[in-house]
């Protein structure tokens, strides 16, 4: 069976990343299963942004924990995709979540690594979001911060996490498993085949990234990833279409 597809961020080299529109995009193609990143604002909300700055993916300056939700809202989210036809702000996670309310889609929320002191914030913020929504089931809570999810294991025992790291060894497995996680997120730079084959073996699903060529969907797909997390969708279809053609 050929792996899943993971749009991350939504679609970024296609629409503009962690928006509602670039969500909504990929969901077009037939993508069903979304990554994207969650950061604390100045008044206490949790912002779909990657970076801790605003810089790369909006015409505004500076760190996102200096912005209230409001302000992020209002800046213009297009700088990576300008040819974008409307404009879109940074949004909160319950307007990302709402946007899907009713569809059968599955999410990647990854927490970025932050302070302890603000990681006790994210963490109940996201919990109460998921379980506002109704989509426990739907959703793996992810990070590089072992911290992080330490954090959301001690206050919700069984909600579904993946552990990202470099998996160059069983080291980060073993870190998975510890966390009780129940995906691992293999780099294709630093993972390999036997890493893939020995996270299946513990019962862990497995998502390849980047996959965004033929070089990295073949390899993934030949490690026996379950996962591609692509940036390009659109191609990642129609090689993936190509290979069941020629099977």
């Amino acid at each position: 069976m050929l792996p899943k597809l993971v749009g991350h961020r939504g679609a970024r080299f296609e629409a503009p990343e962690n928006t509602v529109a670039g969500f909504r995009y990929p969901r077009g193609l037939g993508i069903s299963i979304f990554e994207l990143d969650v950061h604390l604002t100045k008044d206490g909300k949790l912002a779909v942004i990657h970076d801790a700055t605003v810089d790369r993916t909006t015409n505004g300056t500076g760190f996102v924990s200096d912005f209230t939700a409001d302000e992020l809202a209002a800046l213009d989210a297009r700088s990576i995709q300008p040819d974008w036809p409307e404009r879109v702000g940074v949004p909160q996670l319950h307007e990302v979540f709402a946007a899907f309310q009713g569809d059968d889609v599955e999410w990647e929320t990854e927490i970025k690594s932050d302070s302890p002191e603000r990681l006790d914030q994210v963490v109940p913020l996201l919990l109460a979001e998921i379980d506002r929504f109704g989509i426990a089931d739907r959703v793996h809570i992810t990070s590089f911060d072992r911290t992080a999810l330490e954090r959301v294991r001690k206050l919700n025992p069984t909600i579904k996490l993946g552990f990202i790291g470099k998996y160059e060894d069983a080291a980060d497995l073993k870190t998975a498993l510890e966390l009780g996680a129940s995906r691992a997120g293999v780099p294709i730079a630093t993972g390999s085949a036997e890493i893939v084959q020995q996270a299946l073996a513990h019962g862990l699903t497995v998502v390849g990234w980047p996959s965004n060529d033929a070089h990295a969907w073949d390899t993934l797909t030949a490690w026996g990833v379950t996962h591609l997390c692509t940036d390009s969708p659109s191609a990642a279809i129609a090689h993936m279409d190509g290979v069941r053609r020629r099977d």
